[in-house]
């Protein structure tokens, strides 16, 4: 059986390769990296190389859904009806054939996936994991809007498993058989190595005692207090203590122009990070970032971690806010440690910090 992944962010390439180390799926594995994040790009030569994918394939997909989505709605269902034609272009420039496949692996079934499978409607879809997005949205529910284009919407019908790391953690039931993945073993050297090899890491980056990890809040347009709530991060702590890792989507760098947190731009995926500085003394912190969810979930690491959900005011996501809170509650109840802090007010977020930040002065 030959098999394909698609994917569209670093996250889902970390999952992928951990997939194939542990000979998920068996057979030839080939993989299709997307321009949804730019940086995917840069890993195409040691993809081919690592020795884990047969072919390794480039996709302007993001392009493609942009060039549908803006196609007035009265003509979107013969865009899609036309889809040979308009996948032509791109599957001739990335010289990828679907039909050599019996199994597309892929976390998204965005517009694109749609016109692949009404194209190949023989090829078998398997769902990965996408963060803890894939436990709390029912996409299949958010997309019946656009049923009036016929069969827009039978690829679900056409998911076979969704492959994921914590299915005890689902908030929505999406009805598919659900298949627990592995974790990823931070510990043994060669796995490390073989991650390291892939994203070009540079082993000596480390972070100091606080980290900030920023959400792309700014980028989708959702207004609460995170700056707010950085900021009093940045007093309690101090400048120097205080690393903001900023989000790639978010175009203004809000914290580094009110000055409250050093700043380092740092291309790799911040799991892989976490990888090669586990046993660091670091406490690190977010409002939800899948990034820090992870740590546990991937790979079981008791990392000191502080979420802000209880604190923040105002929306985190765009649709299924009460989902993923609900989502948040499941898993700091499964993961809780002394190392697991939740905060549920500024007052409290002050003294956890000061707690802190005297263990180390200590």
């Amino acid at each position: 059986m030959k098999s394909i992944f698609q994917i569209n962010t670093v996250y889902q390439l970390m999952i992928s390769i951990n997939m194939c180390l542990h000979h998920i799926p068996d057979g030839d594995v080939d993989i299709i990296v997307t321009d949804h994040t730019p940086v995917l790009q840069e890993y195409i030569d040691t993809l081919r190389n690592c020795g884990m994918f047969q072919k390794v394939f480039y996709v302007e997909s993001l392009s493609f859904n942009n060039r549908f989505w803006q196609v007035d709605n009265c003509y979107k269902a013969d865009f899609f009806y036309d889809s040979k034609r308009e996948l032509s272009k791109t599957l001739t420039k990335a010289q990828v054939d679907y039909s050599e496949y019996q199994v597309l692996y892929v976390a998204n079934l965005d517009a694109y996936s749609k016109f692949i499978h009404r194209e190949y409607p023989g090829l078998a879809i398997n769902l990965i994991e996408d963060g803890a997005s894939v436990c709390t949205n029912d996409w299949r529910a958010v997309t019946l809007k656009w049923n009036y284009i016929k069969d827009f919407n039978k690829v679900y019908d056409s998911v076979e498993k969704l492959y994921l790391y914590t299915p005890d953690l689902m908030c929505v039931s999406l009805g598919y058989p659900m298949v627990k993945l592995p974790e990823i073993n931070a510990e043994n050297p060669a796995v490390l190595d073989l991650y390291n090899y892939v994203f070009k890491y540079d082993n000596y980056f480390s972070y100091p005692q606080f980290v900030f990890l920023e959400e792309p809040f700014e980028a989708d347009n959702l207004k609460n207090n995170d700056l707010e709530l950085m900021g009093i991060i940045s007093e309690e702590v101090g400048y120097e203590n205080f690393f903001i890792k900023t989000h790639p989507r978010n175009i203004k760098n809000r914290s580094k122009i009110l000055g409250i947190g050093k700043q380092k731009e740092t291309p790799w995926p911040f799991e892989l990070i976490l990888m090669n500085n586990i046993h660091s003394e670091s406490t690190y912190i977010t409002v939800t970032s899948g990034a820090l969810i992870s740590t546990r979930v991937l790979f079981h690491q008791d990392v000191k971690t502080m979420f802000l959900y209880k604190i923040i005011n105002g929306p985190t996501h765009k649709i299924a806010c009460k989902e993923f809170s609900d989502y948040m509650d499941k898993f700091c109840s499964k993961y809780a440690s002394k190392n697991l802090l939740i905060p549920r007010s500024n007052n409290e977020l002050r003294a956890m910090l000061n707690i802190l930040k005297g263990n180390r002065d200590g």
